[in-house]
């Protein structure tokens, strides 16, 4: 039916009708393909725009295309997929410090950080005060961070310095004695002095060191000096060939060395299972506490063919510090304080776990006549003004508290209580102890409180400050070696260097180093080591003739070369001109070359490596004996003059030998190192005869042969520069006026 009314295009001229009414699921249904093709233009438009784009103009920000939390949450999805296909994927972002400052999270980053470089238990500390070097396989600390190089000279001179040298390694060796000695033997000789088998070592109150050489290689293949101290015998036990145990300390730098000499010269295996063994003559004290790594809890063990001769290797195991001064007797004698092992009792009188002492001393009136003579002795030693008054190298073990339970509010300085009893005879009770026990160790190591468990236990206990029952049973052993320090005044003063080590149980590192610290004793590092080396005038740690000394002496030479070459062209001593032809390494082959003037050759050894070093350093005690005399018998120049300097020496293969040598300096000035030393000529001697206040022979300016060349490659890279330049401005000129 048509309507009255006009419809809407009848002003156009049209005669279209509309329907009074509209069925809307039909309309809806006929144009669903439609709306779905218009629904799906505006969501997913075909174009090159991004998620972040499709938002309203005053929400874009250029931000949100790098930082998807910008976008409202129902976008971050299909923005993540968009940066996923332009293979651009975003950066994770790093965890917050909160979260990498979590114990658990820390743990596991030192853990990986550790992987290539061994850490010290005093790390954490030494990483806030010191610069760290990477050295040796370990993290060492090198130098304070603030400037001490003087007040560490006075610390070892008229104080106390604190080293932490736990990075030297101990290797246990334990079997019949004569065995032990038979096979040492091939790598030491007696021409160099005291040996294993030296009577004042053997019974373990005295702390020796010898200098290794390669098998049946001596005087050539030396590889370094260590040191060792016997588990002693006492005279209740005296056999003819006891079962003895030995523990061999040694450097890092040449650790791997000494370890296959030992191998080889007593043809140890690698025992198969790693199962945990008490040393000790008696009963076990325990089982070994169940770790997750038997073999770094117990150490990798070896033996020899027929089991007799057992070797292992405590590295990472033990702790050792280094006490330098006339004061580290006063900061021990403060920081270490004797347990009484024999009133600490359980409860329920049984044997705990935890009370190891309980059973080393309760069931052997040895051990108890040990600890109580122990006691004495260091109570007598406490009134020493200085430990170079003490027997040298002395061996003292002590039974001592947890250093926690008595540390000081704020630092102080440990002053001296001298006494004037003096120390007698001493005898082998005063180095039994408990820690040559792995279970013992162990069981010290797994029982000791955290920080937050002591800190936990003080805030419980009703008087402030008192020590509860529970804290002072804590028990650790501990070995003291003192060091006698400087015994020539010609050299030093007397008692220059002298100092204790202090050998730890692992996990007790920090707790005693903050007592020392505490008591006035100040810590350093390796410069610290090197500048007592070179002021107590003692043997160089790595000698010219060992392979660890030319390995240093390498790294020592390409920083020196990379130092020299970092400065400027006019800054740069012209070596060639000086007469120096190697100034960053001591180039000992060529100067053995040059005096003798033969070609160094190695006598034949089945024994000798053709790529050791092919000169070796004098270390005969009577030849050198021989030379010290020699050279003070010319006291005068004249005598110098009319003796010269011949002697009667007893060295074979002069050609190939050098000899350590000390300069003291007539005037002001001293030389600097790698400096070169010439003997004087006639002409020298007979200026210095006439004229007292003669400065010594100069040495004449040498021609550079490279000098020309060098000047014209210098002026054509100048002419080169300058062209460059040119080009540069003129480029820039020309893009100017486009």
């Amino acid at each position: 039916m048509a309507s009255s009314k006009p419809q809407f295009d009848a002003f156009l001229g049209g005669c279209h009708d509309l329907p009074v009414d509209l069925a809307v699921r039909k309309y809806v249904s006929a144009r669903a393909q439609e709306i779905a093709a218009l629904t799906q233009a505006i969501e997913d438009p075909q174009r090159t725009a991004l998620v972040f784009q499709k938002l309203p103009k005053h929400m874009r920000r250029r931000v949100m295309s790098r930082t998807s939390k910008r976008l409202p949450r129902r976008l971050r999805e299909a923005h993540m997929q968009q940066l996923e296909k332009s293979g651009l994927p975003p950066k994770p972002k790093r965890p917050s410090r909160k979260y990498r400052r979590r114990p658990k999270n820390l743990l596991l980053e030192y853990n990986r950080r550790q992987k290539k470089f061994v850490w010290l238990e005093t790390h954490i500390w030494h990483a806030k005060r010191f610069h760290m070097i990477e050295k040796w396989g370990y993290k060492i600390a090198d130098v304070p961070n603030d400037k001490c190089f003087r007040a560490c000279y006075r610390a070892t001179a008229n104080h106390c310095l604190l080293q932490d040298i736990s990075y030297y390694s101990c290797i246990e060796l334990s079997g019949p004695e004569h065995h032990l000695l038979e096979n040492l033997e091939k790598l030491t000789s007696k021409d160099c002095g005291l040996t294993f088998r030296a009577k004042a070592f053997l019974k373990g109150t005295r702390e020796g060191s010898v200098m290794l050489f390669h098998q049946n290689s001596y005087p050539f293949g030396a590889i370094g000096r260590v040191s060792f101290f016997w588990k002693p015998v006492t005279q209740l036990k005296c056999e003819e060939n006891p079962y003895r145990s030995l523990w061999i300390w040694v450097h890092p730098a040449f650790y791997q060395q000494v370890k296959d000499e030992l191998i080889s010269s007593f043809a140890f295996i690698e025992k198969t299972s790693t199962l945990c063994q008490d040393d000790m003559e008696s009963e076990p004290i325990s089982e070994c506490p169940s770790s997750d790594n038997d073999s770094e809890s117990c150490g990798s063990p070896y033996e020899n063919s027929d089991g007799s001769v057992e070797m292992i290797l405590l590295k990472d195991v033990l702790n050792r510090f280094r006490l330098t001064g006339p004061l580290s007797q006063a900061a021990l004698s403060e920081t270490l304080h004797v347990a009484n092992v024999l009133e600490n009792k359980c409860a329920d009188n049984e044997i705990s776990r935890k009370d190891w002492w309980q059973e080393f001393y309760g069931t052997s009136e040895e051990n108890r006549s040990s600890w109580k003579y122990q006691n004495r002795l260091w109570e007598i030693i406490k009134g020493s003004a200085s430990p170079s008054q003490l027997p040298s190298h002395l061996v003292l073990s002590l039974i001592v508290k947890d250093p926690r339970l008595e540390l000081p509010s704020k630092r102080k300085k440990a002053v001296p209580n001298q006494s004037s009893e003096e120390l007698k005879q001493i005898s082998p009770l005063s180095c039994v102890s408990p820690i040559w026990n792995l279970g013992v160790r162990d069981l010290v190591t797994k029982t000791k409180l955290s920080s937050g468990e002591l800190a936990e236990m003080r805030s419980h206990s009703l008087v402030p400050g008192n020590m509860l029952e529970e804290l002072a049973k804590s028990c650790i052993p501990v070995l003291l070696i003192q060091r006698p320090g400087c015994q020539d005044s010609a050299q030093n003063r007397i008692g220059y260097s002298s100092g204790w080590d202090i050998v730890l149980p692992a996990g007790w590192a920090l707790p005693f180093w903050l007592g020392l610290v505490f008591r006035g004793a100040r810590p350093g590092g390796l410069r610290e080591s090197n500048s007592i080396e070179f002021e107590a005038i003692d043997e160089h740690l790595f000698p010219p003739d060992t392979e660890a000394g030319s390995k240093e002496a390498e790294f020592k030479r390409v920083k020196l070369t990379e130092q020299h070459f970092r400065l400027p062209p006019d800054k740069r001593p012209n070596f060639l001109k000086l007469g120096i032809s190697s100034p960053f390494i001591c180039a000992w082959k060529i100067l053995l070359t040059d005096w003798t003037h033969k070609s160094l050759v190695m006598p034949t050894s089945k024994c000798i490596k053709e790529d050791r070093v092919q000169f070796f350093v004098l270390r005969d005690k009577v030849n050198l004996e021989c030379l010290r005399s020699a050279v003070e018998s010319l006291k005068t120049i004249k005598s110098y003059c009319d003796k010269g300097n011949n002697s009667d020496l007893t060295v074979r293969n002069t050609d190939s030998c050098l000899v350590k040598v000390t300069v003291h300096m007539c005037s002001k000035g001293s030389p600097s190192d790698l400096a070169i030393i010439c003997l004087p000529s006639v002409s020298d001697i007979d200026n210095l005869l006439k004229n007292p206040n003669f400065p010594g022979p100069v040495e004449e300016i040498h021609k550079d042969e490279n000098h020309e060349e060098r000047k014209n490659l210098r002026n054509d890279h100048k002419k080169l520069l300058k062209s460059l330049r040119r080009k540069r401005v003129k480029r820039k000129t020309e893009n100017g006026k486009l």
